[in-house]
């Protein structure tokens, strides 16, 4: 399955926010891209984690946050919905409370679950297109063939 349109969701934990982007992307320069303008509208943030998965690539980050709480419960998430060319960015604006290494996997992934709520996603299929040229007296008949 793919991300049709890109969307974001919000969760709020012990006062600290987890705004979770996701992006449709067909290349790992695209999603390093959209990682950047995400960190560019969030200046004030404490992390921003990121996760991607394009064509078997799988990269994740866990931006500052301790050693696996972040990055790899998002990619889990997206693995797990079965999604391909996606990049997901959680930004986390601290609250003030520590979560802790379970708290903080909880809500990396509740903050992907909640975008991935609202998100619109197909099925991408590999189409082709032909072009035929008949003489006119034939485009009847070859109309009602095809």
């Amino acid at each position: 399955m793919r991300l049709l349109s890109d969307t974001m969701g919000e969760i709020e934990v012990k006062k600290s926010r987890f705004l979770c982007y996701l992006h449709r992307t067909e290349s790992e320069d695209d999603a390093r891209n959209f990682i950047r303008s995400i960190r560019k509208e969030h200046p004030q943030s404490r992390h921003v984690c990121t996760a991607m998965v394009i064509d078997g690539l799988k990269r994740s980050s866990d931006d500052g946050e301790p050693s696996g709480t972040a990055g790899r419960p998002i990619l889990s998430v997206l693995e797990g919905a079965d999604l391909d060319h996606i990049c997901a960015a959680v930004v986390r604006y601290f609250g003030g409370t520590l979560l802790g290494t379970g708290g903080l996997v909880r809500a990396y992934s509740d903050a992907v679950k909640t975008a991935l709520e609202t998100a619109v996603l197909g099925e991408a299929r590999t189409m082709r297109r032909y072009s035929l040229t008949v003489p006119y007296a034939l485009s009847g008949r070859t109309e009602n063939w095809i």
